[in-house]
């Protein structure tokens, strides 16, 4: 297995600057990148690869599970925050609907009527928006805290799953926002 750390030179730790991700990568890629002369195509593949990960929370956590206990399988999967699902869920969905209808919408006086519904649809996603910002907050504590020595793995999976459970949400809605301003 690779060690993506490594190969950007950075010390293994579950929280890392992605800045300095991105400088190392550049730094490296200066040298590998497949149009410079004696490029080295899987080279750069590979420390692409390395910045994608790195630079995701949920990505480096589960790396740093492969790299300390490789063959670490838990016992289960941790309920994932049902009420921030659902609320999310829910302005998404909505803020979807109401973009869509927009889009199909041929007459200026029935999108200038749906204008409202898609303002409130706007502060609901950033309402929960900001929600998922206090929980990117707690969890970039919690992830700060984690330490590569005593290694606890069920500890670094569980908040794996909690980052990326985060970070599919805080997806869904910057695609509700983008769907609601070009609809």
């Amino acid at each position: 297995m690779t060690d993506f750390f490594a190969e950007l030179g950075l010390p293994p730790s579950a929280w890392v600057d992605v800045e300095e991700v991105k400088s190392s990568h550049r730094a490296r890629m200066a040298a590998a990148h497949p149009d410079k002369p004696g490029g080295d195509v899987p080279r750069a593949s590979m420390l692409n690869e390395a910045r994608r990960v790195l630079e995701s929370p949920s990505g480096r956590l589960r790396h740093l599970l492969e790299l300390h206990e490789p063959g670490f399988a838990p016992d289960q999967k941790p309920a994932p925050d049902w009420a921030l699902f659902s609320s999310t869920g829910e302005a998404v969905r909505e803020a979807t609907a109401v973009a869509d209808q927009l889009t199909k919408s041929g007459s200026p006086i029935v999108r200038a009527g749906m204008l409202a519904r898609a303002k409130a649809c706007e502060d609901r996603l950033a309402e929960v928006g900001a929600l998922l910002s206090q929980r990117r907050i707690q969890l970039e504590t919690k992830t700060r805290a984690v330490r590569v020595e005593p290694f606890d793995a069920a500890g670094v999976f569980i908040l794996a799953e909690e980052w990326t459970f985060l970070e599919r949400l805080e997806t869904n809605v910057r695609q509700a926002e983008i769907a609601l301003k070009t609809a």
